[in-house]
């Protein structure tokens, strides 16, 4: 664990973006990549409608801000946004990499505000039904979910992905009495309203050396809070990386970009 290194690759992530949206991978790619004040022509699909001529900021002050209920609403407003962006901020990232080093062989997968669910859809992919994992997703009613739905049952038709939904009623999802032994909450925790109470949580269903992956942008010393970017997150910060390090070992050297912090014994 101590030298873990993650390689970027090169991997053809368009694949699934044409076959659902009916684009060609120059087109993903255009939809996709982020430039200051672009307004892509966002293609719809059969569970959302197109969008076109927005920023992302004029999505996010195009209705109320104001409640929990309105904040969340905005990723079902966006369209197939997600979709694209999420496929090539992590086109080059290696999965492959990323699993062989952090996945157990067996076990419980928690992908928590998955988006379009890339860990899990890389083992569906590599592998198919035949694994020996337990996946639970969890994200906001989005076009990314859907996305993210699709795609992991024509890859894995058989196995059981358990999909959860927070609400404004129900911010944190309720487990039943599952227990995990990887959770990945990437590009995450800065957009959550409660980002205290959601890692409260997932250590409470942690299971003992359970390995917990995340990326946590610091924005109020880069671009500062601001749009899906939530004060609320930025306030709970210091709080929430504390009550990780009385729970957890950091892996990872600090000040990388992935944080890997595997759970302490008797913990």
């Amino acid at each position: 664990m101590e030298n873990f290194t993650f390689v970027p690759k090169q991997k053809m992530w368009y694949d699934d973006l044409c076959e659902y949206y009916g684009v060609t991978p120059d087109q993903a790619l255009q939809f996709g990549s982020r430039s200051d004040g672009r307004k892509p022509n966002l293609p719809g699909s059969r569970t959302c409608e197109p969008i076109s001529g927005m920023t992302w900021e004029d999505l996010w002050d195009a209705s109320p801000r104001d409640t929990l209920e309105q904040k969340m609403a905005f990723y079902n407003e966006i369209g197939s946004w997600l979709s694209f962006r999420q496929s090539v901020y992590r086109k080059d990232f290696d999965y492959g990499e990323f699993y062989r080093q952090l996945c157990p062989t067996d076990g419980h997968v928690l992908e928590y505000g998955c988006g379009i669910a890339p860990l899990t859809d890389y083992i569906s992919e590599a592998h198919g039904d035949d694994h020996q994992y337990k996946f639970s997703l969890v994200e906001l009613a989005s076009e990314a979910f859907e996305f993210a739905k699709w795609r992991l049952k024509k890859k894995a038709p058989r196995t059981e992905f358990k999909f959860y939904e927070p609400s404004h009623e129900h911010p944190v999802p309720d487990f039943g009495d599952d227990t995990f032994d990887l959770v990945c909450i990437m590009d995450v925790l800065e957009h959550l309203p409660n980002p205290y109470d959601v890692i409260k949580e997932i250590i409470k269903r942690c299971n003992s050396g359970a390995i917990i992956v995340d990326t946590w942008i610091d924005n109020e010393e880069e671009d500062g809070v601001g749009y899906a970017d939530l004060q609320e997150a930025a306030d709970q910060r210091d709080s929430t990386i504390a009550m990780m390090k009385e729970n957890f070992d950091l892996m990872s050297p600090p000040g990388t970009f992935i944080n890997v912090w595997r759970k302490k014994i008797n913990v």
